[in-house]
């Protein structure tokens, strides 16, 4: 029996971390018709998490004096 396993790899460059993602972004919502906007909606909340963590770390390097 084919062992078929849809993997998408990418190699990117760490310097263009903005069009590197959004490549990322635009081939994952290529992959999953009709589910773009559940795509986006969970993407646009893990970002939400990382900026609060990384707001309220900055807020403590702030009150640390450094």
């Amino acid at each position: 029996m084919a062992k078929i396993d849809p993997i998408i790899r990418a190699e990117l460059d760490p310097y263009k971390p903005v069009p590197e993602i959004m490549q990322v972004i635009s081939v994952m919502l290529q992959n999953n018709p009709g589910r773009e906007v559940a795509v986006l909606s969970g993407l646009s909340e893990a970002i939400t998490v990382l900026q609060s963590r990384f707001a309220s770390q900055e807020k403590g390097d702030e009150s640390n004096g450094d």
